[in-house]
């Protein structure tokens, strides 16, 4: 482009460019477990270093991604890069390995502060070979299954570790709250939905104290 062409935009261009430019980092709705493109955000990771929301996100090939909420919801990131070529000569299972080893000794993993970094460790035998994990897991069921440790804070091991779903993964989070009625284990998110109330009307029960029996009474009454 030579110099008399520049700028490339005339000025009463620049406005609308200036508009659509913000509107792409306006506040975004996000919403934990929904799919978008080939990721599924699982949580809240923090802030970057413009304060924008991030998302700790699940891809369909088994890789973990860290991305902003504006990139998500836009759809200019439909993947952990795998949809360039990265990674797709090994099949998901072995995605799956490759990435809760890398988490658990690779310190410049995004994730290793939450997993290596907070003492937890893939057994001798799986960190072995791929062979070994195959052979304890088996094959990974579909792209919707991930690999998570049943006691969220053990080891990676064949006797911790199983294929979920997401919604499953989202349910055996550390900060999970757990009611017991009528001799039933729920969390707090599966209480909401088998009696038919707001999860927050769920969550300010459990704040104030209040047993399960009480929240739905309080709740279908006010139906």
């Amino acid at each position: 482009m030579t110099r008399a062409n520049w700028p490339p935009f005339s000025a009463f261009q620049w406005p609308e460019i200036f508009n659509n430019l913000a509107s792409m980092y306006q506040k975004v709705k996000i919403v934990i477990g929904d799919k978008y493109g080939r990721l599924t955000p699982v949580a809240i990771a923090g802030k970057n270093r413009y304060g924008r929301t991030t998302y700790r996100c699940i891809c369909d090939c088994g890789n973990e991604v860290v991305l902003e909420g504006s990139r998500i919801a836009h759809g200019t990131v439909k993947s952990c890069g795998c949809l360039k070529g990265y990674g797709v000569s090994h099949s998901i299972t072995y995605s799956s390995w490759r990435g809760a080893k890398w988490r658990c000794s690779y310190v410049k993993h995004p994730y290793y502060k939450y997993y290596g970094g907070k003492g937890v460790k893939m057994c001798q035998r799986w960190l072995k070979s791929f062979e070994n994990f195959l052979k304890d897991m088996g094959e990974r069921p579909s792209p919707e299954y991930t690999l998570d440790r049943i006691d969220p804070s053990g080891d990676y091991t064949p006797e911790n570790c199983r294929w979920a779903t997401i919604r499953e993964q989202c349910n055996n989070r550390r900060n999970n709250r757990i009611l017991t009625y009528k001799g039933k284990d729920y969390t707090a998110s599966n209480f909401a939905r088998e009696f038919n109330i707001p999860p927050g009307g769920v969550y300010y029960g459990l704040k104030k104290g209040w047993e399960p029996e009480y929240i739905i009474k309080k709740y279908k009454n006010n139906e």
